[in-house]
Parts: C-alpha cells; sequence; structure tokens
C-alpha cells in the first residue's frame, strides 16, 4: 500500500536527493534550517518534515513537531501546512496504537483540505484513510476512501497519483478474493511507474501480484515476485517494506515445505518490526514463527510465539479503540451532512424574510390607518382594560410562582432518579464488559482444545474444515486423532445448544471422546458412540435428574492405506461423491442411526450400526452439522435445507478444498443477503478426499 507525503522541504533543499539515504545528516539539516529560514511557511514545512523522520521510533518527539507545525500553521492560515500536521498527528498516533485518536487527526486533515476545495489535497488524504483502514481490516471502507481518491486523480488527469491509488485499490481486490481485478489493477500501476521510474510503486505492484499468486497456489511465480519485491524496497531503503515481504515470503516458503528459508524470513521480518515497535508487524510475525515452529514439531517453542502474539494482539484489538473508529468516522459524516443542512437552510431562511418583510410593510400601514381611525375611541376602553389586566396579571403571578415550586421539586426527584439510573447503568455496563470478557477467555480455551488444523491437512492433504461459531463460543465442534496403526478417527459434532451452554457440552463431550479413543483405544465408529452414549449419561446423571442434553455426531475411522472408510452417526449422515471414470460423478449418501446421544434416550446403551465403503476411485467425503441447512435468508426467509445443500456440495467437486471453503463462505453470504439475516445456530463441515 502507498501513503501519500507532501515531502515540501525538498523544494527548499536540494541537497536532500544526495542524502536521501542519510536519516540523520536530513535531520540535523532540518533543525539547523529552522533557525534560519525566513519564512513561517517554511517553518511549518520544515516542521512537518521532522515529525515524518521521527514517526516510527521516537513519537514524543514527533508528536512536538506536530503540535508545533498546527500551531504555527494555523497561527499563520497556511492550509496545506495545516493539513499536514494534522495527518502527522494522525500517522504518529497509528503507530502508538491509539487508532480512534488517529482516524480522529486523518479526518481532520481531509476536513481543512475541503473547506478550502484543496482537491489534490483531498484525494491524497482520502488515500491515507483508505491505507488506515486497509491496516485495520476493514476493506469495504477502505477500497471507499480509495476510489474517491482516484475520482480526483482521473479528474486532474494526474497519472501519478493514478497510479498509486489503482495500486491500493488492487491491494484491496487481492484481499478481497478478486483477483483478475487485482491483477488488472496492478499491471496498470507497473506500466505507469515503469514509464516513469518509481521504483517503490513498482516494489510493490510486483509484491501485491506475488501474494495473489499465493493465494492462488502458483507458489513458483508467488516466490519470484515477492523476491523482486523485497529486493527492490532493501534497494529503497524501506524497512518497511522489507519487513512485509519477509514476512510475505516466509508464508510462501512454509507452504513449499522449506522451513529453513521460512524460519529465516520470519525472524528477519520480527527483528525489523521490533526495531520500529511496528506493534501489528510484531504479532504477525510471532503468529508465523509459531506455525513454523509447530511444522517443525516443536510444540513447546510454537506455544511461546502464540502465546507472544496472543497478549499482542489483545493490546492492539480491545473494544474502546474499534469504538474511537467508529465514532470518528461518523463524527465526520454527521459534521458535513450538518453543514450542507445549513447552507440549505440559511438560503430558504433569507427567502422566507424577504416574503415577511413585504407582508409586514403592508400590515404596519393598515394598522397605522386603523389606528388613527379608532385611536379616541379606544383610548378610554384603554384604561378599564389596563387595570383589570394588572389585576389579572397580579393573580397569575401568584399562580405562576405556585407551578414554580412544584416544578423544582419535580426536579430534584428527577436528578434523583437520573442520579440511580446512572449508577445502575453503569452496573449493568461493568456486568456486561465482564461477561463478554470472561466469554472471550473461554473462546480461547475452546480453540486451545480444538484439534490443530495442521496436524489435520498433514495426516489427510485434501482437506478442510468451515467452523463457524454463531455467538463467541461453540456447541459444535470436530475432533481427530491418528492412532499408532495408521489409522484416523475425525468426528463433527454438534451439541445441544449454542453459545455457552453449547460450549460446555462441547468441552465435555470433547474430553469423553479423548478417553474413549486415545486412552481406551476404541477404533469402530459405532463401538465408539455407543460407549460415548453410556459416558454422556452418567457424566451427567442423566438417570437422576431431569437433564436432557446430548449431541448429533457423525464419525469416521479412515484405514492406513485410506482405501476403506468406517461411518457411524447419530443423526448426522456422511455424503460422498465417488468419481468413476466410466460412471462419472456418484453421489451416495449414508444414513446415520435416528437417535441422539445422551438426551432423551434413557436406555444407558443404544446400538449403532457401522457402515463400510471401500474406496476404489478418487472420492470425496462430507461429515457436518445441520447449522449451515437450518439457516434462514434468501428472498423469501426460508430455510436453506438439505436438498439445496446437497446439491451445493455436488457442483463443488471440480474444485480444491480451499476453493471449497471460499464456495461454502460466499453461499452462506449470499443466502443471508449480507447481514440482512442472522445466523440462528453454529456450523461446521469436515470435507476430506480419498484417492
Amino acid at each position: 500500500m502507498r501513503f501519500i507525503f507532501c515531502y515540501c522541504i525538498l523544494i527548499f533543499f536540494p541537497v536532500f536527493a544526495t542524502l536521501a539515504q542519510d536519516r540523520d545528516a536530513i535531520i540535523k539539516i532540518l533543525v539547523e534550517s529552522l533557525d534560519t529560514v525566513s519564512s513561517d511557511i517554511e517553518r511549518v514545512d520544515i516542521l512537518n518534515e521532522l515529525r515524518y523522520y521521527h514517526t516510527r521510533n521516537e513519537f514524543n518527539t514527533a508528536l512536538d513537531y506536530a503540535n508545533q507545525a498546527l500551531v504555527l500553521a494555523q497561527k499563520i492560515q497556511y492550509i496545506k501546512g495545516e493539513a499536514a500536521a494534522y495527518d502527522g498527528l494522525g500517522a504518529v498516533y497509528e503507530h502508538l496504537g491509539d487508532y480512534g485518536r488517529a482516524l480522529s487527526y486523518k479526518i481532520e486533515s481531509l476536513k481543512v483540505y475541503e473547506s478550502n476545495n484543496n482537491v489534490k489535497g483531498i484525494a491524497q488524504t482520502h488515500n491515507n484513510i483508505g491505507v488506515f483502514y486497509y491496516r485495520r481490516e476493514d476493506f469495504e471502507k477502505s477500497l471507499y476512501h480509495y476510489e474517491k481518491a482516484l475520482e480526483v486523480a482521473q479528474a486532474l488527469n494526474d497519472s501519478v497519483d493514478m497510479a498509486i491509488y489503482w495500486l491500493n485499490i488492487g491491494e484491496v481486490h487481492q484481499e478481497l478474493g478478486n483477483f483478475d481485478r487485482a491483477i488488472e489493477y496492478e499491471l496498470k500501476t507497473l506500466e505507469i511507474s515503469e514509464k516513469f521510474g518509481i521504483k517503490d510503486n513498482i516494489a510493490y505492484a510486483k509484491g501485491i501480484i506475488g501474494k495473489v499468486r499465493e493465494a492462488q497456489g502458483r507458489l513458483m511465480q508467488a516466490e519470484k515476485y515477492q523476491m523482486e519485491a523485497l529486493n527492490l524496497f532493501a534497494e529503497l531503503d524501506d524497512d518497511m517494506g522489507v519487513l512485509e515481504y519477509a514476512l510475505s515470503l516466509s508464508g510462501v516458503y512454509l507452504k513449499q515445505k522449506n522451513l529453513v528459508k521460512a524460519e529465516q524470513y520470519a525472524r528477519q521480518s520480527l527483528d525489523i518490526a521490533i526495531d520500529f515497535g511496528a506493534k501489528d508487524w510484531i504479532q504477525k510475525s510471532y503468529l508465523r514463527l509459531a506455525e513454523i515452529s509447530e511444522a517443525q514439531d516443536k510444540i513447546s517453542e510454537a506455544y511461546n510465539y502464540f502465546k507472544k502474539y496472543d497478549e499482542i494482539k489483545g493490546e492492539l484489538l480491545n473494544e474502546t479503540a474499534l469504538l474511537k473508529i467508529a465514532q470518528a468516522q461518523a463524527l465526520y459524516e454527521s459534521e458535513k451532512s450538518q453543514a450542507q443542512i445549513a447552507v440549505l437552510t440559511k438560503e430558504k431562511e433569507i427567502d422566507q424574510i424577504k416574503i415577511y418583510g413585504l407582508g409586514a410593510i403592508l400590515l404596519v400601514m393598515l394598522i397605522l390607518i386603523f389606528v388613527i381611525w379608532r385611536g379616541s375611541k379606544l383610548r378610554k376602553e384603554a384604561n378599564t382594560k389596563l387595570k383589570l389586566q394588572n389585576d389579572k396579571i397580579n393573580l397569575q403571578k401568584e399562580e405562576i410562582a405556585t407551578q414554580h415550586s412544584n416544578i423544582e421539586e419535580r426536579n430534584k426527584a428527577l436528578e434523583k432518579q437520573n442520579i440511580i439510573n446512572q449508577i445502575q447503568r453503569k452496573e449493568l455496563e461493568k456486568k456486561n464488559e465482564d461477561i463478554t470478557a470472561s466469554i472471550a477467555y473461554a473462546k480461547r480455551i475452546q480453540d486451545a482444545i480444538l484439534p490443530s488444523l495442521i496436524n489435520i491437512q498433514r495426516a489427510i492433504p485434501n482437506s478442510f474444515i468451515f467452523f463457524k461459531p454463531r455467538d463467541i463460543v461453540s456447541g459444535d465442534f470436530y475432533w481427530f486423532h491418528a492412532n499408532a496403526d495408521g489409522t484416523l478417527i475425525i468426528a463433527a459434532a454438534d451439541c445441544t445448544g449454542h453459545g455457552v451452554p453449547g460450549a460446555f457440552m462441547s468441552m465435555i463431550a470433547n474430553d469423553l471422546l479423548n478417553n474413549i479413543i486415545v486412552q481406551d483405544q476404541y477404533t469402530k465408529p459405532a463401538e465408539i458412540l455407543e460407549k460415548l452414549h453410556a459416558d454422556i449419561r452418567k457424566v451427567l446423571k442423566q438417570d437422576e435428574t431431569r437433564n436432557q442434553d446430548g449431541l448429533d455426531i457423525a464419525i469416521c475411522a479412515i484405514a492406513a492405506d485410506k482405501k476403506s472408510v468406517i461411518f457411524a452417526g447419530a443423526k448426522n449422515p456422511l455424503i460422498l461423491f465417488e468419481q468413476n471414470p466410466d460412471k462419472g460423478l456418484i453421489k451416495r449418501k449414508i444414513k446415520a442411526d435416528r437417535k441422539s446421544i445422551g438426551g432423551e434416550n434413557k436406555n444407558l446403551s443404544l446400538n449403532f450400526k457401522n457402515h463400510y465403503i471401500t474406496v476404489e476411485y478418487p472420492t470425496f467425503f462430507y461429515i457436518f452439522s445441520d447449522g449451515f441447512q437450518d439457516q434462514f435468508g434468501g428472498p423469501q426467509n426460508r430455510k436453506y435445507m438439505s436438498k439445496h445443500f446437497y446439491t451445493l456440495l455436488e457442483s463443488m467437486q471440480a474444485q480444491k478444498p480451499i476453493e471449497q471453503v471460499k464456495i461454502l463462505e460466499n453461499e452462506l453470504q449470499d443466502w443471508m443477503m449480507g447481514t440482512a439475516y442472522k445466523q440462528i445456530d453454529d456450523m461446521l463441515i469436515i470435507g476430506f478426499k480419498l484417492d
């Protein structure tokens, strides 16, 4: 992504061109220049430039320079300098992790440019706000601001700025998975940037193309483009660019199983991030090192890296910061709308004043004529009425005094009640915060007990897990274990309820499956379900209490040679698609037993049936909960239903597992019409292919 920064100071100091690589020398010359320049405008530009060079690591100094620039620019009414100072304050606070304040200052910069119709400044600031939202992964708002910037650049026919905005728009499309559009925008950027020799644009564009190729699974091209980007950033002495693409390359090498290079580049990115104090990049680097350590079977080391990642993530994504971001954006939109309304209202008031003024003149003339004619007659009547009115006024004064006393008493009562209400509201808010924090912590515990996706995909390479809890924690869960003899056991479970009750039930069932399969070494799915049913009833004391909690579950045992599968299910079936070269695609549904584990089945023992499947041709298997099928949506507000779901699975058979996940996500988004419908249940789909 590209920020726009006006290097005004280079206009006044050509020698800086030869010192572009020497930050300390530039800062020294800038500081000395503060005492020698004669123009306050030049002083503002120098202060903004000093802020820029201190932003990444000397935050207090950067803030001091930005504030000095702001005060002086406002004093001399230097609009460009004032807007740059606001933008600079936003940049510093963003590096400090105070995102609410950062966005507020960036929006102040935009408002200054808008108030003076500085179209180029408006475009540049829209771009910078777009970058801010991109870093927060709010891609919809990011794209909005980038496109606003592009509209201005196109109107001005400014091809250099257009190249920057195309680059940023392409990066958003890359993040959204719109790969063709992303490549289209980056190629436009490369064409302009190579023509004008804009090396940093070229580096970013090649890096984004590399990320697209990585997402498409074209890892050789991904490595080529990202390495070119990394080398260009190193040549430009752009440490943040080196940081970003060192981390990105480590991900490519991790996918290529080249763990030595993956670790080398991940550590390079971490070292740079720590030097700059860039918390968002530090947490990403720790997460990547955790993934690499897990791939190296260094579980303890992976846990330590993940713990560091989680701590920094908690600092960055606190609810207060996110709320401030929303409030700042809302304040800007509100003030802009109110300004427009005020202009229209004033115009209307002027028209009304003209009309009322003419009417008032006519009315005064009529009144004067009437007064002259009736004056003598009314004078005597007026004296009489005046006395009566005085008596009436005195009486009204007494009534008003009584009413005022009553109102004061009511106000005191209302103030007292308001204080009580505020105390109660604060107590409720505190309780809600405590409950939400507790549930969030419970989610971390629940995530920790779920099996590693890396381990599952290492054992079954062509596999995926689509897991979407309705609330913070889930009643659905997946379970996996590789036995010593090579047999793989995988299960999809749907416990009673969702949210906290469902999560409690899922943790109990997960623990029992560990005991049954890992400790007691049950291997046949039907026997596992029978044992699980008996254990659930005992643990929940369902013979002694009214407890009817339980679960529906589908479980598969995959042979070590992956040529056969044994399936058993409690209400949840198995769907498989066999790619027979002679007969084409064959769909089969293996029905589950129509009884749940625990719950209303009062018998301590239940008999379940094992289904044996031989894998003769490439076959995709699916086990799942009922959450996806039961989701309401569509134009007629109906459930998705099983038939529709099976047809969707059948339509995905030509796709790889990672693409199947995207298809499921897009289909669900379309069915729920964005946010028109709320998710009603936890969702879990496990898919795996055996050849």
